[in-house]
């Protein structure tokens, strides 16, 4: 019996649209954008194997967040147990003296309890940040601008190369960053989310024949996500 042969090069599959999520919609009021810092400290921060990196902990040393509806912020710098190497510390505009000043997860915790309501949607850049902040603290519905983005670039041009940059995506649609609110790299990482998050807000009603809007992540969606990008990797 004959077997049908596979084709020698697959059929690409079609990009899929996910259609227009609804925190850019009637939902946009309980967004807060949030961004973190995180780095490895001690003998970990000295391995150069990108692959050995992704094994090993990092300790969040920056949590930044900020309500857009009402402008409230929040802007915590934590002490971690042990000081990173000055190379892993220089690019986040932090110092030695920043850390040594900061205070601790316990305080941070109490902190991010207050400043969150379960009525918030959290909306990082990508999904790193919420998996930083996940183990330490209550995380609700999310979702990632990164996705959002890229959906909505294709949705004008469907052979458009987009890079995951964030700063890439500020310089391709013209966009300027507001004032930074707290030191440091979070403090323009935060400000950069905020001005992209609006931008696609306003440009929502602009995207042609949008399919239903979708909803926001869960933390059960979150977790499965990483869990198949672990899985991906090991393979």
């Amino acid at each position: 019996q004959n077997v049908p042969r596979k084709p020698r090069f697959p059929k690409r599959e079609k990009i899929r649209d996910h259609g227009l999520p609804v925190l850019l919609t009637e939902d946009f009021d309980r967004v807060v954008v949030v961004y973190c810092e995180a780095t490895f400290i001690g003998e970990h921060a000295r391995s150069v194997s990108s692959k050995a990196m992704r094994r090993k902990p990092r300790h969040l040393i920056h949590w930044v967040a900020r309500r857009l509806r009402t402008g409230e912020s929040l802007s915590m710098i934590l002490r971690p147990p042990e000081l990173p190497t000055e190379s892993r510390l220089c690019p986040t505009g932090l110092t030695a003296d920043d850390l040594l000043a900061g205070i601790e997860l316990p305080e941070a915790r109490d902190a991010w309890r207050e400043f969150v309501s379960p009525e918030d949607i959290l909306v990082s850049w990508n999904k790193s940040t919420l998996d930083a902040i996940k183990p330490l603290a209550h995380v609700g519905p999310t979702d990632f601008l990164k996705g959002i983005y890229k959906n909505f670039a294709r949705r004008r041009d469907k052979d458009c190369a987009i890079s995951g940059s964030i700063g890439s995506v500020m310089e391709r649609e013209g966009l300027r960053p507001g004032p930074a609110l707290v030191a440091g790299r979070a403090g323009l990482c935060l400000s950069q989310i905020e001005v992209i998050a609006r931008f696609l807000n306003e440009s929502a009603v602009s995207w042609p024949q949008a399919p239903p809007a979708r909803s926001v992540l869960r933390t059960s969606d979150v977790e499965s996500a990483a869990s198949r990008e672990t899985s991906a990797a090991d393979a």
